[in-house]
């Protein structure tokens, strides 16, 4: 999908939010005249595969939109969703949950894939380069800000509940690790519910 924000009555932020809350591997590619550093990060907080501002290079949307396709193709193919366990902390792919202690962590779509891709590569240090391929599925520099501002809010949300789930490391000048609690993560195909 490419989606304009400025739209004449409901903005393409909006738009955004319901396609994800609804479906997070619907491919979407912002398009805008927007071209402020806030306003790309947000449409990427969002949930955004890609964000193009206008004037634009037609070529260049093209080019932008057959990446997206390759990777959205090499996702059809993904194992079953697992279930990622370290401590108290489980993250469930199938329904898209988190929980802490038995209590439910409210994370957005984009936290969530962050998280999901701590858990899968723990006890690795993952450099911004590789945490926003991961996630976001980029393989150009969009800036370490996008990446510590999100590891920052997760942070924040997985402590919520008052007991400090220091999982995620920084490591100076390289990225960050996650060590999961003792015994690491382990991981387990979900069952059909």
């Amino acid at each position: 999908m490419i989606l304009d924000i400025n739209l004449p009555k409901l903005a393409g932020f909006v738009v955004l939010e319901r396609i994800r809350h609804v479906d997070e591997h619907v491919a979407v590619l912002l398009l805008s005249a927007r071209q402020d550093e806030s306003d790309i990060l947000r449409g990427l907080q969002l949930g955004a595969d890609d964000y193009i501002t206008k004037p634009f290079r037609p070529k260049e949307l093209v080019a932008r939109v057959k990446a997206i396709l390759r990777r959205s193709v090499r996702t059809r193919g993904r194992p079953a969703p697992a279930i990622y366990k370290t401590g108290d902390l489980i993250l469930d792919e199938a329904t898209h949950q988190v929980r802490a202690d038995g209590v439910p962590v409210h994370l957005s779509p984009t936290e969530f894939k962050l998280l999901r891709h701590f858990m899968a590569n723990p006890g690795r240090v993952l450099t911004q380069e590789e945490i926003l391929e991961g996630v976001w599925g980029y393989d150009a520099d969009v800036g370490g800000d996008l990446v510590k501002l999100n590891v920052s809010r997760l942070r924040r949300k997985l402590g919520a509940d008052g007991k400090p789930r220091d999982v995620i490391q920084t490591v100076p000048g390289v990225g960050y690790l996650f060590r999961g609690a003792e015994g690491g993560v382990t991981r387990e195909e979900a069952r059909p519910r």
